[in-house]
């Protein structure tokens, strides 16, 4: 739901700590 929310956070931050928050959501 708010998976957009996650994204832009994760623009924000680094890149390679969104693979982890991605693959824990995804």
């Amino acid at each position: 739901m708010c998976h957009w929310f996650v994204i832009l956070a994760d623009l924000y931050n680094s890149r390679t700590s969104s693979l982890n928050i991605r693959g824990l959501l995804f």
